[in-house]
């Protein structure tokens, strides 16, 4: 609190990061958002709960089968924030098969369910770190591939593992990413004090 304003800048507000994304993506196409933490609890599932609820039917939510999780009633059709809130998804991979988490498997996707840019414009895709049968240069393919087709990106992932290792390919994707002139942004989003917020 004694922050003020600079601690909303440090730890933004979900509805903060909603606003800043939806102010990204007016009127353009082929944006790509890198929405990331350091750490785990920071929200970013509810960002994606209240982007879903925001642009309802302009948007779906894509997310490897490795981030299923069947203790908070999560099914290869529902995710579920940490605050008990349901978002619908479509599922890439199955869950004990590390090999089809893979990234591409999102294109395939898309293909399949014929969806364009005109009727869906932005795909989200959730917990981005554990397509892990992919490179990093595979998920950047993608996600070029994605925006050139015109659909906007909010990708979203976990900087760092429990051992504090870069998780997976992230940091080559932050690294690719910061280098990035047009049309790549990134926003970081930080975990809050369980006790204290």
């Amino acid at each position: 609190g004694r922050l003020g304003i600079l601690g909303e800048l440090i730890n933004p507000a979900p509805e903060q990061t909603v606003d800043d994304i939806l102010n990204l993506l007016v009127g353009r196409r082929g944006e790509l958002i890198f929405l990331h933490s350091p750490t785990m609890y920071t929200g970013r599932s509810e960002v994606i709960r209240r982007l879903k609820k925001e642009l309802g039917s302009k948007m779906v939510v894509f997310r490897p089968a490795l981030s299923i999780r069947p203790e908070f009633g999560e099914t290869p059709f529902v995710m579920v924030t940490r605050d008990i809130n349901k978002v619908r998804v479509i599922t890439v991979g199955n869950q004990g098969d590390l090999k089809s988490n893979d990234i591409k498997k999102i294109l395939v996707e898309v293909d399949k369910r014929e969806i364009t840019p005109e009727q869906v414009p932005v795909l989200a895709i959730d917990e981005g770190q554990l397509f892990l049968n992919s490179e990093g240069e595979e998920i950047i393919g993608v996600l070029k591939e994605l925006m050139r087709r015109g659909f906007d990106i909010v990708f979203v992932g976990l900087d760092y593992n429990f051992k504090g290792h870069w998780f997976s390919y992230m940091g080559e994707l932050l690294k690719w990413a910061d280098r990035q002139e047009e049309n790549v942004y990134i926003r970081r989003v930080n975990t809050k004090c369980a006790y204290c917020d």
